[in-house]
This record gives structure tokens, sequence and C-alpha cells, in this order.
């Protein structure tokens, strides 16, 4: 990402951060604009001035940081210490103060003010779960961040959101008011926070190997998928390595494929990430690029981990799918969004809040009804299993692919899922029927499950029923979905009735 997008995120950041704090100022006329733009510079003076130590408190109240020496990081992974001091010297970096927290979930983050004030933490699920050559291409990862100064940037922002992180979670009263401050502070954040992986992913294959990084980086993304505590990896997630929401499609995989060793299992699984137009769209909600698009990049390199480009993919299929969803959502959009504009326009002296909250209603119904339609399709269902469907590089988050399966739904420290003979995929069993047994009453039990797979950051299988020996469950999701939005047009033709 160049400067001047940086630049911007960056003033949008505390422009955003200052408008919360002086908006009934500004809204009566209290202070001028230089003034505002004073208090902004003031407050990112400020974050980064103590961003470094409101984290190390953070981390060291909290989460239990200890900082550690060169010789201690030595005696529990010598080629790491080596690898920090030799780039140190070669770069005429001043060695970064190295921190330890004692987490089973694998991360690693560098903060500070500068490269003179830099802290590397790393977690201890880090040396349990990677080899040494994995655990070296980590700490170069780490290590491309000091290079490239991204972390300068990163930190101050970073250290309002986990603040606001940790406030939220502690204080629940807090959230109301605060999670639309903080969705916004986020959205600036996210795209500086997703390009500097790249950067950083790029310095640690120069310096080690493209392939240790990125089975490092699967291993990470496994063991924070299978990790029964990802509340450091959720408050610090803008520094570390990979957010705990980046790391689920990527543990799945992993987890399906490490017993075979395949990697052209891996590749498949990973291709959606890379070539499927709806990816991107994925992608705006995290704090970390797709692992997909990450190994991409890795395996362009010759004798990469993943070979991509020996797959065949059809793109003028995925091009046409992706324009039939898009048209769908956009008419919605547009007839429920779009509605109570066009009626302000037209309406002039005749204008009726009844008829704009009625039509409104009357047209968001219709909307909703349109994409629940839509999103799960009739008709009969694909016999697959759930490593054909995670391998599929052409499913959509819009419109659902109606599947039959055999296998067990189970709840693991990787979420909801329905595991077959060929792997696991998530699976989303909340649906209840109010005439009898929900599917979740057929949890650990075999039977033959029918639904529809979707697919955003990850592959979801949304069950609609259960069949096994000792009866059979739907979920209605289609059905509820659908009286939902009825519900809602018979709200809005109430309120024009009225």
């Amino acid at each position: 990402m160049g400067f001047f997008t940086t630049a911007f995120s960056g003033i949008a950041f505390y422009v955003i951060l200052a408008g919360a704090a002086f908006w009934p100022a500004l809204l009566v006329g209290a202070i001028s604009l230089s003034v505002f733009a004073a208090f902004a510079a003031l407050f990112a003076s400020v974050s980064w001035l103590g961003g470094s130590f409101v984290i190390d408190r953070i981390l060291t109240r909290l989460y239990g940081l200890q900082w550690i020496t060169l010789a201690e990081l030595q005696s529990k992974s010598p080629a790491s210490a080596s690898f920090i001091e030799e780039a140190c010297k070669r770069h005429s970096f001043r060695l970064p103060r190295l921190g330890l927290i004692k987490d089973p979930c694998p991360n690693s983050f560098v903060y500070g003010r500068g490269r003179w004030d830099a802290r590397l933490v790393v977690t201890e699920g880090l040396f349990g779960s990677l080899d040494e050559k994995e655990r070296v291409s980590v700490f170069a990862h780490e290590m491309g961040h000091l290079k490239s100064r991204d972390f300068i940037v990163m930190t101050p922002m970073s250290a309002v959101l986990q603040l606001f992180f940790e406030a939220c979670s502690r204080f629940n009263l807090l959230w109301l008011p605060l999670w639309g401050l903080y969705f916004l502070l986020e959205s600036a954040l996210l795209p500086i926070s997703r390009n500097r992986e790249y950067l950083a992913d790029e310095y640690a294959a120069q310096e080690t190997h493209h392939s240790h990084l990125g089975m490092a980086l699967l291993k990470i993304s496994y063991g924070m998928a299978q990790s029964t505590s990802k509340r450091l990896a959720n408050s610090a997630k803008y520094l570390g390595i990979m957010d705990a929401q980046s790391a689920a499609s990527g543990g799945i995989v992993y987890h399906n494929a490490k017993n075979s060793r395949s990697l052209e299992s891996m590749a498949k699984c990973f291709l959606y990430d890379i070539a499927n137009p709806w990816a991107s769209f994925a992608e705006l909600g995290l704090s970390h690029p797709l692992l997909g698009r990450r190994l991409g990049r890795l395996s362009e390199a010759k004798n990469g981990l993943l070979d991509f480009a020996s797959l065949d993919i059809n793109t003028n299929k995925l091009r046409a799918g992706f324009a039939k969803d898009a048209a769908v959502m956009a008419a919605a959009l547009l007839l429920s969004a779009g509605f109570p504009v066009a009626y302000l326009v037209l309406a002039f002296a005749d204008f009726s809040v009844a008829d704009l909250l009625g039509g409104w209603l009357v047209a968001a119904g219709i909307a909703s009804l349109a994409i629940a339609l839509y999103k799960y399709p009739s008709g009969t269902p694909h016999a697959a299993a759930a490593a054909e469907l995670a391998a599929d590089p052409y499913t959509s988050p819009v419109r659902g692919k109606v599947v039959l399966l055999r296998g067990r739904m189970t709840d693991s420290a990787m979420g909801s899922v329905l595991e077959d003979k060929t792997g696991v995929i998530r699976a989303d069993y909340e649906g209840s029927n109010l005439f009898g047994p929900s599917c979740r009453e057929f949890a650990g039990k075999y039977a033959k499950i029918t639904g529809w797979f979707v697919r955003g950051a990850s592959g979801t299988l949304i069950i609609d029923t259960v069949e096994s020996a000792e009866g059979k469950a739907g979920g209605f999701v289609k059905w509820r979905a659908v009286v939902e939005s009825c519900a809602i047009m018979l709200g809005g033709i109430a309120v024009l009735l009225l």
C-alpha cells in the first residue's frame, strides 16, 4: 500500500476518534475545523507516545507477558535467536526487546514507537507447533515488520482498538455505545493491517524459504483454530501474525490434509481465496489477508510450498456466477434501500411518514424474500463429501449449493463441524423445529444430512435436515427466512392501511 493510502487511512482513524469526542461541539459550532484538526493531531501524538506502554500493560496484566533475554530465546530456539542477532547486525537495527506469553495458541507480533523501541513478542504455542525452520521463518516475518517500519503506524492505532476490545469484553454495558465507534476505527485500520502482512511475508521468504513460512502459517492457523482460548489472538489481532477469524478456514484445510500430506488437496482448497471474486469481499472485514492469498504469493517463487499454477480453473464460470449473484444482491439493495430515497425525492408536499415506513417495509420484505429464495434453492441434493466441498472454488456466499452428506455433526475446538470419512467442514445446525426434535439433538450420531453449502471467508454447511436411525429433524432454515420476510411485508401493508 502506498504512502498516500496509508496516510489517508491514518488520518481517517484520528479524525473519527476526534469526531467521537467533539461531535457535539462541532454541531453547534463551538470549535472551528482548525481546532478540531489540532485535536486530531494531538490524539495521534499521544497515542504514538503512549501506545507501546498501553500494549505492554495489557499484555503483562491480562496475558502474563514476560520479558526474556536473547540467551533465553536461544535455549528455546537457537536458530531463531541467531537469525534475529544476525539480521539486526546486517540492517544496523537495535536488538528488539523480546517477550514471551505462556499461551498455547501460536502467535507473534512486533510493536513499538520505532526501531529503537521495538518489542518482539511470541507465545509459547509457537515453540510447540512449529519445527525449527518454521520458527525461524516466523521470526523473520516479524523482523520484516521491523525493516518496513509499518509497526510504527500500527502500534498507536492497535493500542486504541485493543483498549476498546478489553473494555467492551469486560464491561458489557460499554459495548452498546462503543461498537459503532469501534467499527468505524477498525474500518480505517484494516487496509493497512492487511497490506503490512504481505510485506513481512515477502521479507521472510527472501531471508528463509517460501515453503517454511507457508507451512508455518498453515500450522499456526491450525493451532489457532484448535485453541480453546482465542482471547489474546482477538485482542491483539491487528499486530499478530494471523487473527482467529482468518485462521478458521486454514485450520480446517490443514486438519483435513495433515494425515495424507497432500499438498495438492491443500492448494485446491485455497484456490477459492485466489480466484473467486467473492473472496475480495470476504476479506474486507478481516485484519489479515485470506490465508490462500498469502500462500499464493509465497508460492509464486520457484519451489514454493503449493503449486497453484498447475490447477485448472474456469474463469468464465467464476465471472458468470459472480455476475449473477451480484445482480441479485444489487436488485435487492436497490429495492430496499432505494425506495425511501425515491419516495423522499418524489413525494414533495404529499410526504407521509406512514407511507414512507410502510412502503419501505414492503420493499425490504420483498428484497429479503428474493435473497432467501436465491440463497436456499430447491432441488435434488447433490451427493458430496466434506473434502470435495472445501475444494470447490465456484461456491458463493449468496447462492447455496444443495448437497447431501453422510457423517456426524460435532462441536469441536474448531467450532461446529460436520465430519465424514474425507474430513471436516464447518456446519451451522442451530435451526430448530417447533414441531419436533432439533438438528442439534442428533449431534454425534451418524446421519444423512442435507443442506446448502455457502462460502465467505470460510465454507459453511447450513443444515436443513438430519436423518439417522433414531429419527429425523428439520431446521426449517429456508422457510423461517421466508416467513420472516413475509412478516416484514405484512407489517408494511398494515402500516399503509392504518
